[in-house]
């Protein structure tokens, strides 16, 4: 797609410089519960605190009249605990929600650039170590949700950044960074796995002496026929029978970081 995109490149992104030309651009969702619902959850969150401020110094001020001073502190312990919490929580909300305000994501030829109102990141495809997808259906009334998604990105630094259903297209998104950021984490992975490092997955490990284990048990080389994702988890294909079966432990495929590398090491051996 490089030359045309869905949405007109944001003027802040302007400054990014050396990651080439633009590919596509990804804008806030414009639903309204996805833009001002955090905020109402806020405000709703710290009006609930004020209402159980005034509870307390109601129930206080009536057993004062009844049992004197002695009794102030012990009714008021509670509903100031109360509404420390969900001031706490009402500020989370809010704080989150600031940070996603006005959220942007521009693919370049060369990287990635993630705007919010506080502040730009711009990563190249090789600064980032790890990627971790979670896509996850609610069920109702034997009724499947729509997909929400979640990818959780990782500088080489250490920095992380999340990217989730607040943007549109989110899915093409995700894909489009597994897709580009997952040779350069491939290369790194597997000349590792060459020196003789055990690499981490999150619950799985893999070593060119051990082969690959998942919790206590350890799938060796010569038995492990496949690695395959079946139903949200990793499924393991035992030589010589070719059954896939679940892993032992279980692992589902939110809780492994970089699956498209472990999948990748795992069945070219």
């Amino acid at each position: 797609m490089t030359g045309w995109y869905v949405n007109k490149v944001p003027s802040q992104f302007s400054k990014v410089q050396g990651l080439g030309r633009p590919i596509d651009v990804f804008l806030p969702r414009q639903d309204f519960m996805v833009r001002i619902g955090p905020f109402l959850l806020a405000i709703l969150t710290i009006l609930a605190a004020i209402a159980v401020l005034a509870w307390g110094a109601f129930q206080t001020y009536q057993r004062y009249f009844r049992n004197g001073p002695a009794v102030i502190w012990r009714s008021l312990t509670l509903p100031l605990i109360l509404a420390a919490v969900l001031i706490l929580i009402g500020i989370a909300v809010a704080w989150i929600a600031l940070t996603r305000l006005n959220r942007a994501v521009v693919l370049y030829e060369r990287g990635v650039a993630i705007s919010t109102l506080l502040k730009m990141r711009s990563w190249h495809w090789e600064d980032i170590s790890s990627i971790q997808a979670a896509i996850t259906r609610m069920v109702f009334l034997h009724r499947a949700s729509a997909p929400s998604y979640v990818y959780t990105l990782t500088r080489r630094n250490g920095n992380k950044v999340t990217l989730d259903d607040t943007l549109d297209r989110i899915e093409v998104l995700g894909s489009s960074i597994r897709e580009k950021a997952t040779p350069y984490i491939l290369a790194r992975y597997s000349q590792a796995l060459e020196n003789g490092q055990i690499l981490h997955f999150g619950p799985v490990q893999v070593s060119l002496h051990e082969g690959v284990r998942i919790g206590t048990h350890v799938y060796d080389w010569s038995q492990l026929d496949e690695l395959a994702v079946l139903d949200g988890q990793v499924r393991v294909r035992l030589a010589p029978d070719g059954k896939l079966t679940t892993s032992q432990p279980p692992v589902m495929v939110y809780q492994v970081p970089n699956l498209d590398v472990l999948l990748s090491l795992a069945n070219k051996r």
